[in-house]
């Protein structure tokens, strides 16, 4: 890769040798060195801290649907959820709602109910974690949200991509009189940032198997197979899927613990700001690794490109 100045009309290019093209990159002042050509690096929150990284909670919901009917449908909206759960890392803290029976309206009431576990003062500015949440589970949480927004005042505010759900961030507390709130939590995907199952990520990140993920063997056919369901102790069923739902929970909120405290260690970041891998990675290459070129330190300078790529051409 070459570089050229040209001083008369104050432009610099970068000429890829290897290929015939030409990166144009805008205008500037060469009397000013070509600050404004260069990319700023990002700055490190100096507020943030270690315990911003505990500032989490992790939910996780079961369903079932006959094995069958999956198969015919394939189709993850027909399945039925039963259980939702919660775990709070900084308390220690387990919570779950039973979604049976499966009635609109008793549905919607239990889930409200859960989501008020939540949407509470001393949780203001946490983000809330679901693996495959703008996959899977945002389709039985949104309708939630919605409802509980028009009983307690919430104001839901969605970020989409691609036509799915990234991040939901509802604020709550509104302050007498006027359109602002005093609080706020934000629901994440943390498959966008842990793109692997979660049995895979659980042995990877954790060596205490405490916090590995349960066998699916006999939960697959508890959630897909109404004939072992009806078999087995309806009340020995219902605590198993418990169980298993608490324990991702559990799992997901030491991953992203053990991978938030690394983070914080080696890039001084706060991976819950964070809604993706590729965001999370371009912020540790903006403050690790770049510069601004009155900076006296070994980074790399990284030119501003405007427009499109101009190719030479051979006629």
């Amino acid at each position: 890769m070459e570089r050229r100045v040209n001083y008369r009309i104050k432009e610099l290019y970068l000429i890829d040798l290897l290929n015939p093209q030409i990166l144009l990159v805008k205008t500037f002042d060469v009397n000013n060195k070509g600050v404004k050509t260069f990319i700023k690096p990002s700055i490190v929150n100096p507020k943030d801290n270690i315990k911003n990284i505990n500032k989490y909670i992790t939910i996780s919901i079961e369903a079932r649907n006959k094995t069958e009917r999956l198969k015919e449908i394939d189709d993850f909206t027909n399945f039925t959820p039963i259980v939702i759960s919660g775990y709070i890392p900084l308390e220690s803290k387990a919570f779950y709602t039973d979604l049976v029976p499966t009635n609109k309206n008793v549905f919607q009431v239990k889930m409200i109910s859960f989501f008020s576990n939540i949407f509470r003062y001393k949780y203001h500015k946490y983000i809330i974690y679901a693996h495959n949440f703008s996959g899977f589970d945002i389709i039985f949480m949104y309708k939630a949200l919605l409802k509980l927004a028009e009983i307690q005042d919430i104001k839901v505010v969605p970020l989409y991509r691609d036509n799915k759900i990234i991040t939901i961030k509802c604020r709550f507390g509104r302050y007498l009189n006027s359109k602002k709130f005093r609080y706020y939590i934000e629901f994440q995907d943390s498959f966008l940032k842990f793109p692997q199952s979660l049995e895979t990520l659980s042995k990877s990140f954790i060596e205490d198997q405490n916090f590995h993920k349960m066998d699916k063997t006999q939960m697959i056919n508890y959630l897909l197979t109404q004939y072992v369901r009806i078999r087995e102790s309806r009340v020995a069923v219902k605590s198993y899927i418990i169980d298993y739902c608490i324990q991702d929970c559990k799992c997901l909120a030491e991953v992203l613990f053990k991978f938030g405290i690394y983070i914080h260690k080696n890039f001084n970041l706060n991976i819950h700001d964070y809604a993706t891998l590729s965001s999370l990675v371009l912020n540790i290459y903006l403050t690790k690794y770049i510069t601004t070129p009155l900076e006296k330190k070994s980074k790399i300078l990284l030119p501003k490109v405007y427009g499109g790529i101009y190719k030479e051409s051979d006629e």
